[in-house]
């Protein structure tokens, strides 16, 4: 039974060895000449496990409120950054950083101790801690980056633009989107079998929220990255420009009926 092989369904191995142990068991008991002495250790871990559950149900439920906070204004960061509105940006990370904070303190509790060693339990603390850690993380970034960046500095008093701002703030762009691919990665291994739907779906809901930003936040990093050397920093550029004609369609693509130099 320890040699299962490893591409059984979900929790078989577990199942079935639970149902061989069951089984070893009521055949002791049965042969045993004094099987009474076996109800205090039985008593004892039953008494573990629902202190534990108990405990895990309350735990979770306080967590399910703050995830829900933390998701919730995570987005409207997210939404009020895109708009460029940092001062809401700011709130709503403060906002988020505090209930990802607070759904961590709750999974690391004391009085949590006893769940995160209960099987099928364990599990359920176990992501919540990773997924709040991560949250923390880029809600903490979220509030730091929102705060100094200002997308309209990036413009100068010419209609061009400062290519020294544009260079200082391809760093941070990186560091964003590099703790979202970290997030994100994160989140993929947090999985299990045992987690019950409400939890997945706080963990998905996050997800889906990483993964909608994660692929601009790169792009505009990797934009910001060569934007100086493109725009001219280390001397100056020329460019063509092919104009391409649609109404005279070619097979891949219109007919370039105007050039330009820039």
């Amino acid at each position: 039974m320890l040699r299962l092989p490893t591409d059984l369904p979900a929790a078989t191995p577990t199942i079935a060895v639970a149902v061989v142990v069951l089984v070893l068991m009521v055949s002791a008991l049965r042969h045993d000449r004094r099987p009474t002495r076996y109800l205090y250790p039985a008593a004892a871990t039953l008494l573990v496990v629902g202190v534990a559950s108990v405990a895990f149900v309350v735990g979770m439920m306080t967590i399910d409120s703050h995830a829900e906070e933390a998701v919730a204004a995570s987005r409207a960061g997210l939404d009020a950054a895109a708009s460029g509105d940092d001062a809401a940006s700011v709130a709503a990370f403060t906002i988020a950083d505090r209930a990802f904070a607070a759904a961590g303190r709750t999974a690391d509790a004391w009085w949590m101790t006893p769940a995160r060693v209960v099987p099928v339990l364990a599990p359920h603390v176990e992501a919540v801690r990773e997924v709040s850690a991560q949250g923390r993380s880029l809600a903490e970034l979220g509030t730091d980056q929102a705060a100094v960046l200002d997308i309209r500095g990036l413009s100068n008093d010419d209609g061009g633009l400062d290519l020294e701002a544009i260079a200082d703030l391809a760093p941070r762009a990186v560091a964003v989107a590099d703790a979202l691919d970290e997030a994100g990665r994160v989140l993929d291994e947090t999985d299990s079998p045992w987690l019950v739907g409400q939890v997945t779906d706080r963990i998905d809901s996050f997800a889906v929220e990483i993964a909608d930003v994660a692929p601009t936040a790169r792009l505009a990093a990797d934009a910001l990255t060569v934007a100086p050397a493109l725009l001219g920093a280390d001397g100056p550029q020329t460019y063509v420009i092919l104009v391409g004609n649609p109404a005279e369609s070619r097979e891949l693509g219109g007919f370039i009926a105007s050039v330009g130099v820039l």
